[in-house]
């Protein structure tokens, strides 16, 4: 009869001599050590230019708009652990009201200084605290609400493992539609049938495309092209439009829409609409990330169906 003979299957190895399995995993660990470290300087660098126009900030969100100065929202951060993510204020206090999407419903609670902090993104600020703090990067897929991660639990369980971040491909391509779109909404339900049906779909499709591809050079990409978009919301005139009772213009600033496509129904730059043209299109981050994905994947306009959702901790604010 003959003797079995028994043999050890070792993993494969790089030409290095290292199992590829391990190598993968060490690549991992110096991108994210690499990451964390452009965090920690661009982060800091940013939170010391930024300081004075803080300051200038909450001084005029304190003589304006009163107390409190700042707004608290509970959001989901790395691993599904929650954390408290502050902004300033730009709504109206109201205790009885949910922390869920803004939209349209929103209008008639916005501060003096609400619009202008939202169009310059200044009240986003605040938040480099969290990236240097750990909680949050530069770039990556923004913090979702709880309520939004219990209607995407398995896209939002891979995304999350990373911090999320600052900006993102998401917000970079799909704000000025996001704003369009949710403004026309009336209720709280209407806004959250709207995001979660049309808008939450497209940003987990580019969440999950900027995860499968990320460096450091599209992170960079990314954060260089956000920064000269808020720079030209910053400096575009509002559209003509009656006056409201804090002495500013109604109408929506000129380019305030991120380079949106204004035609109706149709998605800004690489995200050309229903129709189903491939994305993206825009050539340099075609060149960053690497080849398009394979034959025209149409954007779909998938429908989310939106789920009860206990109510969480009252809002005070935005």
């Amino acid at each position: 009869m003959p003797a079995t003979v028994r043999r050890r299957i070792r993993p494969p190895r790089h030409p290095s001599g290292t199992p590829h399995r391990e190598r993968a995993r060490g690549e991992r660990a110096r991108g994210e050590r690499v990451r964390r470290a452009m965090d920690l300087a661009l982060g800091t660098a940013m939170g010391l230019l930024a300081l004075p126009l803080v300051l200038c900030a909450v001084l005029a969100v304190w003589t304006l708009d009163g107390r409190p100065i700042f707004h608290r929202s509970t959001r989901v951060g790395r691993g599904g652990v929650p954390f408290a993510l502050w902004k300033l204020r730009t709504l109206r206090p109201d205790p009885t009201a949910p922390d869920r999407a803004s939209g349209g419903h929103l209008a008639a609670r916005q501060t003096c200084t609400g619009p202008f902090l939202r169009r310059t993104r200044i009240d986003e600020l605040p938040q480099l605290w969290s990236v240097l703090r750990g909680e949050m990067a530069l770039v990556g897929v923004r913090p979702p609400l709880p309520a939004h991660v219990a209607l995407q639990p398995s896209a939002y369980a891979a995304l999350l493992q990373a911090p999320p971040g600052l900006t993102g491909l998401a917000t970079l391509r799909l704000h000025g539609i996001e704003g369009q779109r949710l403004a026309r909404a009336r209720t709280v339900e209407e806004t959250e049938a709207v995001y979660a049906g049309r808008i939450l779909p497209l940003k987990l499709r580019l969440d999950r495309m900027h995860a499968r591809r990320r460096s450091v050079a599209l992170d960079l990409w990314i954060l260089a092209r956000t920064l000269v978009a808020v720079a030209r919301m910053a400096l575009a005139r509002p559209d003509a439009g009656p006056v409201d009772a804090c002495g500013r213009r109604t109408g929506a600033g000129r380019g305030a829409d991120w380079g949106a496509d204004r035609s109706p129904g149709r998605l800004p730059g690489p995200l050309a609409g229903p129709e189903g043209q491939a994305f993206p299109s825009d050539a340099v981050v075609r060149t960053i990330i690497g080849k398009a994905p394979k034959a025209a994947a149409p954007l779909a306009w998938t429908t989310v169906p939106v789920r009860p959702h206990a109510p969480g901790p009252a809002a005070v604010g935005r």
